[in-house]
């Protein structure tokens, strides 16, 4: 993290919306994107890319005129990233109205430290698309189930 307080108050600030303030519309569309293609309703996964291509813009312009987050790579782009790949893989991103965080996007995929960070390759080196379906909707059953528990 940087040593400017305002610098690191702001990245707090800024993973806290990626990860917090996104948060049910992303889980929306991703409930939805884990279901069999025959069995997702399209309706709801229109309405939520949507709004968290709205709710990006305030990413959009946090990054406007930056290479990264806070200027520097920090953990702020790091803490970020896996949530963008999944943006990218649920179809709300790329999108021509956030062309910072498109660039910043594939400026991330290029890097050393995530090319090998292939988000499929993490869950196995040569998965069958319903291994990732199983996987996957196991991940969100847990989630779900310790939201519930919370509430």
């Amino acid at each position: 993290m940087p040593k400017d307080p305002y610098l690191r108050a702001r990245g707090r600030v800024l993973v806290d919306y990626g990860l917090r303030y996104m948060h049910e519309p992303y889980w929306a569309l991703r409930g939805e994107m884990l279901k069999k293609e025959s069995e997702r309703d399209q309706t709801v996964i229109d309405e939520k890319r949507q709004e968290l291509r709205h709710l990006m813009q305030y990413l959009e312009d946090a990054l406007s005129g930056k290479p990264y987050f806070l200027g520097d790579l920090s953990l702020t782009d790091i803490d970020l990233l896996a949530r963008f790949f999944r943006f990218e893989d649920y179809g709300a991103l790329p999108d021509p109205s956030l062309p910072w965080l498109n660039g910043w996007l594939q400026k991330m995929k290029q890097r050393p430290s995530v090319k090998p960070a292939n988000r499929h390759q993490m869950l196995n080196p040569d998965p069958s698309e319903g291994e990732i379906y199983d996987w996957s909707k196991s991940a969100l059953q847990h989630h779900r189930s310790h939201h519930r528990e919370r509430s």
